[in-house]
């Protein structure tokens, strides 16, 4: 994926969405999207590619009855 490279890739190599846990992929996103300056389409582009069960957030999700 071309944009986890460039932006995930341009201060610390870019790990295999399998290296890192989902729980803490959801973590690191959030800090990372602060860190890297990404845009909110950028996250979710970017969740979607490391763990696609994350996207586009378990916390904006609003469970349907």
């Amino acid at each position: 994926m071309v944009l986890y490279r460039k932006k995930c890739g341009g201060c610390h190599r870019p790990y295999a969405p399998s290296e890192i846990k989902p729980k803490e992929w959801e973590k690191t996103l959030a800090e990372m999207k602060v860190r890297a300056k990404l845009t909110d389409d950028e996250t979710v582009t970017i969740r979607r590619y490391v763990e696609p069960d994350l996207a586009p957030s378990h916390h904006s999700a609003t469970p349907s009855r």
